[in-house]
């Protein structure tokens, strides 16, 4: 069981995430789900890095933090271990995002996109590098 630590902030300005070397960074540009195409407002704001060592970093608008990730093939598990909250703006889809990170069954990725596919809610996360 993986518990997970959320800490509060008071509301700042938004901050671009710190990258880290070795890595890319892949931004959230659109979500499918049955069937329908949603576009991601602020795509910059909603960012995952998997890091070499099975580590990610996350920031989802007003939300930073990291977990954990495994791959097998074409399967990934990714579990939020740390958040970090600050005050969130009522149209944010941080909470979305966060949840469905954590709902990824599989993956794909190549040298510009990343997709993650959430087989139970019947959707596709669509990512594209973040330069």
């Amino acid at each position: 069981m993986i518990v997970k630590r959320v800490q509060e902030r008071a509301e700042v300005e938004y901050q671009p995430p710190a990258r880290f070397p070795g890595a890319p960074m892949w931004k959230w540009d659109s979500w499918t789900q049955h069937g329908r195409f949603h576009a991601v407002p602020n795509p910059e704001r909603y960012t995952v890095q998997l890091l070499s060592n099975g580590w990610f970093k996350v920031a989802a608008d007003c939300l930073t933090g990291e977990g954990i990730y495994e791959t097998q093939n074409d399967r990934i598990v990714l579990a939020v271990t740390s958040l970090h909250r600050g005050k969130c703006r009522a149209d944010s889809m941080a909470d979305r995002f966060v949840q469905s990170l954590e709902a990824a069954s599989h993956y794909h990725r190549s040298e510009k996109y990343l997709s993650l596919d959430l087989r139970r809610e019947d959707a596709i996360l669509s990512f594209s590098r973040f330069e």
